[in-house]
């Protein structure tokens, strides 16, 4: 038999998600803010920077996060602040970087806004040399830079400002005067104005780098114009009314809006293309996105591929000809990608949507979309969601999506399919660190377990190339062999087989592993209890057992336990068949108590002990049955019975293994996870040897329960081997 997929696998996602870190503590609130508290950058490398709250009581802080090593500093999340020196004491936060490492932000009081100076970060050397930028002149008090350019040397633009008055005639002057600034990033960073009074209040939002000429600058601008005498603060119910303007050699242009004042341009890219915001309504505020083919062009109205009640912004664009535009719905707060058909006509694509990040939408919310690549990298930020097994609890976080890949069973990104890809999902079972792209989640479900593992196996190159050649397969020098290769006997190349994959693991892994033996060619593997040698027909691969770290030879060792003692015991994700076939039982449903409540020995007239003593009542949403259930508070909870027991199930939110024991010696354990995808799973066992005690556990977090059951029950007759039965019960809910 070999293994292969479900009927009805989904198709893989277009976006695959990965968050890079929770941005904020528990003892404080962060999320990017494009108004006020600074953006987040991408570049062409897929580095992204931002701010953060690092730990308890600490500041705002930037931060970079890298894909991989570079400007000797290590892949993933670099604190800037802290690489740079800054005191502990005051805020930063980084927006923008170019493709040379250069990063632009501010730091200082950035919530209350008046001490805060522009930043420049230079990524090099292992380290992150800050430079603070000053104030325009005596009049302002404070900067902040939001984005710089890839021309050498890089440009940088921002704003300046103070608490003073408006230049505007006959109204009330804004509380912060802002003026729009750039400067090139040469010794000393002088700061020159963008457009000199009557625009008293503006800033500099992007800037772009052309093939030749001056740098074409993004932003906004008020009392421009022949609108000068208009109010400086609000109309109705809208904040600061503005034009959107761009400046470009000195000369500052007033784009076209939507005809009733109030727009921004928020972004700009190197053939001159524009996003932004404006509104439909003054006295409405019904902002839209909007998009400018050049500083002339006539606005396309994005924000009307919306529902007419949903407001939106763009927040910027790539480079890409036609551009793809990202921003959010302001109405509803979720991220929003706009781009053009194959008929040239622009769509607009909800981030969250299934199509979009698969399953994954049952976990994440994303929030704001702030910038794009030409790779199609979008950096959002959002939130976990229900906590299912408390790999990433909930708050807000960065997250990074990156198209999904044509081939992502190559999961080592060698251009073959072989045993390394395999290995690549073994090592990242369960899920991914924080802040690393989860190559090994093969199906983009958030999820690494075995429809990953199966997903690999099936398109593995084989040794003759078939006509067509796969697609993935075509990557490969030449086609490579299964794993392997028929060594089982079967004569068949193509995916393993059951038998396979336990001839791999055994000899590996088992005691009674006798000898390596090597062949002036190829590595062999040979169990006493076996005639069978298992060849490796490429060289390369050596032994696989020495390939694989210690966690995942655990990992292997369980398949391998669970698949020699598998006849005892079968395992259930659907509980009416489990109800079927225990027979009589007892249910514990958890009511009748406070919420905290330490439960130990309440249930001991039913046969049954909690012996950890921490375990609690609990009152919550997402006990579906009847809103009580029990808190295993560290990650596990044990069950003491006062009979041999041989049915035990349990109905949970999330995911959870249980482990089975009789007379101290563990006779049985799930050797993948019950649960997922929903707050409503169930995961159940029949033992045909009894059990006195069983151990329920969730390694990633507490351990969550609606209602326990459990019973003498019938003996179960015996079952398939319980690895294949494991592999092929890939219908089980993931996150």
């Amino acid at each position: 038999m070999s293994l292969s997929l479900p009927s009805g696998a989904q198709s893989p996602p277009r976006y695959r998600l990965t968050p890079l870190v929770k941005l904020h503590s528990t003892t404080g609130t962060y999320a990017p803010n494009a108004n006020l508290e600074g953006s987040m950058g991408i570049n062409n490398k897929g580095q992204v920077v931002s701010a953060y709250i690092p730990s308890a009581n600490a500041t705002v802080q930037a931060w970079a996060w890298l894909p991989a090593t570079d400007y000797g500093l290590p892949a993933g999340i670099n604190n800037l602040h802290s690489l740079s020196g800054l005191s502990s004491t005051i805020s930063s936060l980084a927006a923008d970087l170019n493709e040379s490492g250069i990063v632009v932000g501010r730091a200082g009081d950035i919530i209350g806004v008046s001490p805060s100076r522009g930043a420049v970060w230079t990524l090099s050397g292992g380290a992150a040399a800050h430079q603070q930028l000053g104030t325009l002149d005596t009049n302002t008090t404070w900067s902040a830079a939001f984005a710089v350019n890839d021309a050498s040397p890089p440009v940088i633009v921002g704003e300046s400002g103070a608490d003073r008055t408006c230049s505007c005639q006959d109204d009330p002057p804004p509380a912060v005067v802002v003026r729009g600034i750039q400067l090139s990033f040469t010794s000393p960073y002088t700061l020159t104005e963008l457009s000199p009074s009557p625009d008293a209040y503006g800033s500099a939002t992007d800037v772009n780098t052309p093939s030749s000429g001056s740098p074409l600058i993004s932003g906004w601008a008020d009392c421009a114009d022949s609108k000068e005498n208009d109010a400086c603060l609000s109309v109705g119910q809208c904040t600061t009314l503005l034009d959107a303007v761009s400046w470009q050699a000195g000369t500052r242009t007033t784009l076209t809006d939507l005809g009733t004042r109030g727009s921004k341009t928020r972004g700009v890219n190197d053939a001159g293309n524009l996003a932004g915001w404006g509104f439909t309504d003054v006295t409405q505020c019904q902002r839209r996105a909007l998009y400018w083919d050049s500083t002339t062009a006539t606005p396309v109205n994005l924000g009307a591929l919306l529902p007419s009640t949903i407001t939106s912004r763009a927040e910027a664009l790539n480079h890409l000809s036609p551009p793809q535009v990202v921003g959010w719905n302001t109405t509803n707060v979720g991220a929003l990608l706009w781009e053009k058909d194959s008929g040239g006509n622009w769509t607009v694509v909800d981030l969250n949507d299934a199509a979009v990040i698969g399953v994954c939408e049952t976990r994440w919310t994303l929030a704001q979309a702030h910038d794009i690549n030409d790779d199609g990298w979008i950096i959002t930020h959002g939130n976990a969601e229900f906590n299912q097994d408390g790999s990433y609890p909930t708050g807000n976080y960065a997250i990074l999506l990156t198209p999904f890949p044509d081939c992502p069973v190559d999961v080592v990104r060698d251009g073959c399919i072989n045993i390394d890809d395999l290995l690549g999902v073994i090592n990242g079972w369960y899920g991914c660190p924080i802040g690393s792209i989860c190559h090994a989640d093969v199906n983009g479900d958030c999820w690494v377990n075995v429809d990953d593992l199966l997903a690999v196996n099936n398109a593995w190159c084989p040794e003759t190339c078939p006509d067509p050649v796969p697609a993935c397969c075509q990557l490969c020098d030449q086609c490579q062999d299964s794993l392997m290769g028929g060594g089982d006997g079967d004569g068949v190349d193509g995916p393993l087989s059951i038998n396979e994959l336990i001839a791999l693991i055994a000899p590996a892994i088992s005691p009674q592993s006798s000898r390596r033996l090597r062949s002036s060619s190829c590595w062999h593997i040979k169990s006493k209890n076996s005639t069978e040698e298992i060849a490796m027909r490429s060289c390369k691969w050596l032994i696989v057992v020495a390939r694989i770290p210690s966690m995942s030879i655990m990992l292997l060792f369980s398949i391998y336990i669970a698949h020699q003692a598998s006849a005892a015991v079968t395992d259930y994700t659907s509980k009416s068949e489990w109800e079927a076939a225990a027979g009589a039982y007892t249910t514990i449903d958890f009511t009748g108590y406070t919420s905290g409540t330490i439960i130990t020995n309440q249930y001991a007239s039913l046969g049954v002990i909690f012996t950890e003593g921490n375990d609690r009542i609990n009152d919550s949403i997402a006990f579906l049955n009847d809103g009580w259930g029990l808190n295993g508070s560290f990650d596990t909870f044990t069950l003491s019975f006062s009979q041999p027991m041989r049915t035990v199930a349990c109905d949970f939110p999330g995911h959870l293994q249980i482990k089975l024991y009789y007379q101290g010696t563990l006779i049985h354990t799930n050797p993948f996870w019950f649960g997922g995808s929903t707050s409503a799973s169930f995961g159940g066992m029949i033992s045909d040897q009894p059990f006195d005690r069983a151990v329920v556990l969730d390694p990633l977090g507490d351990v969550f329960v609606d209602d326990l059951h459990f019973g003498q029950g019938i003996p179960a007759p015996g079952v398939l081997p319980l690895l294949g039965l494991a592999l092929l019960a890939s219908r089980r809910k993931r996150r």
